[in-house]
């Protein structure tokens, strides 16, 4: 049963946790908000043109950037985070007891991290790789977490406007 568990816990691939992992921990999370009004920031990146790798440098160079890509996050973050694959080249970190003036310096890093990396193919060949990364916090109206998940989303896709670069969603860290 408990090897059962680590399999759905963990994504295959990456070994990053599962999607079904983060979404339990989301519900607890949200939970302990509205309980305790203890917040969790929420960041959710993806590789920038990760469909060009994989067009350009294969499928196989695809998964090494995934996997790679999870090793040198899960190396730079606090060790109660939590780095969940949440689809494709997706991902989320949950991030307890960050405070709002740590967080800019945090995501910070994370994107230069990925940036100094060089990813090598097995036949030698290198690529930078960038990612972009948007993040929020608990509302006190959110019912769910499908509202977290979407203002994530939102904040996501205004980094992605730039590449490389992250946004903080204003509405959440007021």
């Amino acid at each position: 049963m408990k090897d059962f568990q680590l399999v759905i816990d963990h994504d295959a691939l990456t070994n990053a946790h599962s999607r079904h992992y983060g979404t339990q921990q989301l519900k607890q999370a949200l939970q302990t908000y509205q309980e305790t009004n203890q917040n969790i920031t929420l960041v959710m990146f993806d590789i920038d043109y990760f469909k060009k790798v994989n067009d350009t440098m294969g499928h196989d160079f695809g998964d090494k950037v995934l996997t790679d890509t999870v090793k040198i996050i899960s190396q730079n973050i606090r060790q109660h985070d939590s780095l969940i694959r949440w689809g494709g080249d997706e991902f989320i970190l949950l991030l307890p007891s960050l405070s709002q003036k740590a967080l800019p310096s945090y995501l910070h890093l994370l994107n230069a991290c990925i940036q100094e990396h060089a990813f090598v193919s097995t036949d030698k060949q290198s690529m930078t790789i960038s990612i972009s990364i948007g993040a929020t916090q608990f509302l006190p109206d959110d019912a769910s977490i499908d509202t977290l998940i979407k203002r994530a989303d939102k904040a996501l896709y205004k980094a992605k406007e730039i590449r490389n670069t992250y946004h903080i969603d204003e509405e959440s860290f007021h």
